[in-house]
């Protein structure tokens, strides 16, 4: 049958109709009503039985009402605000009742109506997601408002929630929750069911913003809350993903007694309420969220995103999705140092060894500090499989030449380590590197070991090798960006307000310049703490950096390795990954020659401990450093030890009874 001759008018005007704003369509309407009583009465009675028709289907439905429910929360947040201004010493009793009004004027009558409007109704779904993002905004704010009245409301809060049918009586579903973050769960569920209403009953323009949709999900919900919105936000695994911003609950842990529903729990994801065609809905729902997870994975490639992504995808798919996560992670992994960070992890972790091995040739040197433990368990994952009796690595290079490539790699993470150590150690023994210095500590150590003359002797050189003053954190950081330390003193800006420990620089004590009286510190050039016409906003102060149990932030995180660098276990974690390699004796001693010929006091158990109370004395910021030349001597130690032993045995099988002058077996292993 041949199509009306007007039909492309009137495909124009629905065009037309759909673009225009509200008020608009109200303006058009009011044209174009004159026009049925100009049409034929039987047409005209035929279109208002329409209408009428199309009335009756929309009889009753809820009023979702967005801009009242934003205004009354809006109220509620300002009643919250001023109780907490009026009762910061009192009672918390009235800020946990708005709070509570918060949650229950979103997720209980206004909730089931929104429910109602997308599932019964079928309309309105882009007014339905805005509702529920605003709702899920709501719960988030109120599980990030830092304050014991929100502690305790969070922890301790239960509500029961049933989902009810406006047009035919009956519930559908009935949650009940007993913490901030199961608040999520009926968001989800909600939203699940209007996503697949919208696609099974919507306009092609709907479905269009359904990847849109799927993004104010995961920012309002997290990765978690699409991952699992198939089944309406129910989690039947103990991955410990959570939802939404506050995720210190064991709830989802035990959700299994979170949530009462009318339906089957061996199909979540079906409802028996549900029709054939929402039912047949799902696989594109499913199909469009495995979309936009790729999409964001292939722009921000992610650990956690990764493993959410191969859990949701089906055994007859996982091989080929597999693969492409792998190649696009192959492929950015060379774009910066988060992504190479990444996939070195995570070959690593799936034992791709071959791509492990290439990556760690070809941009190793992308890899940062926070990553040396990445680095580290990629290179001790080679050296196990290198004692394989087959290996894909077989495939890449002869497997006897993969152990001294790793032993390279180690030994020029441990010599690194070493001169980083030795480094920071300048910054408050200045004049360790001294000729004069150097020597007197030979002497030293030629002395009786407890002797009160070398006691007295050590104290003096420690005395005169120490930096007058520690230089200034933020004199570190400067250095670290190519900016060279002021002349004769050291920067120190005082940001904080506080008072300043020191009224004058001391200059650097020096044995072979005479004493520091020949100086004449002019307080005008370098005496003064203060640089004339620098203003400093406030930052974040230092002993952030030394809380080890405190997050830090981010955007200080690199900041964080510069100035508290975790040199000493970076030390103690090569040195683990080093045992684990074969043939290391060689490695082993050229790292501990290298650490004697620079730190000569590393020979002496004493010489150490007064090295690290004196700077334990000096300043609490530098605790680092006294760690990790602890660790460097527990390390020569060890090696000495060993020495002894071998040259022990080695005097045995040569047949003598006695050891070489000057040396002793370590106690407890007398033979």
């Amino acid at each position: 049958m041949a199509p009306p001759h007007n039909s492309m008018h009137n495909t124009g005007l629905a065009e037309i109709y759909a673009s225009l704003p509200s008020d608009a369509k109200l303006d058009l309407l009011d044209r174009l009503l004159p026009l049925v009583d100009a049409i034929a009465d039987q047409t005209s009675h035929g279109l208002l039985d329409s209408v009428k028709l199309l009335g009756n289907c929309f009889a009753g439905m809820p009023d979702l009402d967005y801009d009242g429910k934003t205004a009354e929360l809006a109220g509620l947040w300002d009643g919250y605000n001023a109780a907490q201004i009026r009762g910061l010493n009192k009672d918390a009793t009235r800020r946990a009742e708005l709070l509570r009004e918060c949650i229950e004027s979103v997720l209980t009558d206004w909730l089931n109506d929104i429910w109602s409007v997308a599932y019964e109704f079928q309309t309105e779904f882009e007014l339905v997601h805005k509702c529920l993002k605003f709702a899920a905004d709501t719960v988030g704010k109120v599980a990030t408002t830092k304050h014991s009245a929100c502690d305790c409301f969070c922890s301790t809060y239960n509500l029961i929630l049933t989902l009810e049918r406006r047009k035919s009586k009956g519930s559908v579903c009935m949650f009940h929750l007993r913490s901030i973050e199961s608040f999520y769960l009926p968001l989800l569920w909600v939203w699940r069911d209007m996503i697949l209403t919208m696609l099974s009953y919507g306009q092609e323009r709907h479905k269009k913003l359904l990847p849109e949709m799927l993004d104010d999900i995961r920012r309002a919900v997290g990765w978690g809350g699409l991952e699992y919105l198939s089944n309406g936000g129910i989690k039947f695994d103990d991955h410990d993903e959570t939802y939404g911003p506050a995720c210190e609950s064991e709830w989802l842990r035990e959700h299994r007694r979170s949530i009462e529903t009318l339906t089957p729990r061996l199909a979540p994801n079906r409802p028996e309420y549900w029709s054939a065609a929402i039912k047949a809905s799902m696989p594109d729902l499913l199909a469009c969220i495995d979309a936009q997870m790729l999409d964001y994975f292939n722009e921000h490639p992610d650990q956690a995103l990764y493993r959410r992504i191969l859990r949701m995808t089906t055994p007859s798919r996982r091989e080929a999705v597999e693969n492409q996560l792998r190649r696009t992670l192959y492929d950015y992994a060379y774009l910066s140092s988060d992504c190479f960070a990444v996939a070195l992890d995570l070959f690593t972790q799936d034992r791709v060894f071959d791509k492990v091995f290439e990556l760690l040739f070809k941009g190793a040197h992308l890899l940062r500090l926070r990553d040396k433990p990445i680095y580290q368990h990629a290179v001790t994952a080679l050296a196990l499989e290198c004692r394989q009796p087959s290996s894909m690595l077989d495939t890449v290079l002869p497997r006897k030449e993969l152990p001294g490539i790793l032993l390279a790699i180690v030994e020029k993470e441990l010599l690194d380590t070493v001169r980083s150590i030795h480094v920071h150690l300048l910054y408050v023994f200045s004049g360790l590197d001294n000729k004069v210095h150097a020597k007197e500590l030979q002497n030293i150590l030629g002395l009786q070991p407890g002797s009160p003359t070398r006691q007295s002797r050590l104290e003096a050189w420690i005395a005169a090798v120490a930096t007058s003053q520690t230089l200034d954190w933020r004199v570190v950081a400067a250095m670290a960006l190519g900016s060279p330390l002021p002349l004769r003193s050291y920067l120190s800006t005082n940001v904080q307000g506080e008072s300043d420990e020191f009224d004058e620089f001391d200059e650097a004590d020096e044995f072979d310049e005479g004493d520091e009286s020949d100086y004449d510190t002019d307080d005008t050039d370098f005496a003064s703490n203060a640089i004339p016409g620098l203003e400093v906003e406030p930052v974040v102060r230092i002993q952030t950096l030394d809380r080890r149990d405190a997050l830090i932030p981010e955007d200080l995180q690199d900041l964080a390795d510069i100035l508290k660098p975790e040199i000493h276990h970076r030390f103690v974690e090569w040195v683990q990954v080093l045992r684990e390699l074969p043939c290391c004796t060689d490695t082993v001693s050229r790292v501990y020659q290298e650490m004697i010929s620079r730190m000569s006091f590393l020979a002496s158990g004493d010489v150490v401990e007064g090295l690290a109370n004196r700077i334990s004395k000096m300043s609490s910021h530098d605790t680092y450093i006294v760690h990790a030349i602890r660790n460097l001597r527990t390390f020569v130690v060890s090696m000495e030890r060993d020495r002894i032993k071998n040259s022990a045995k080695a005097a045995v099988v040569a047949g003598f009874h006695r050891l070489p002058p000057g040396q002793v077996l370590p106690a407890g292993n007398h033979e």
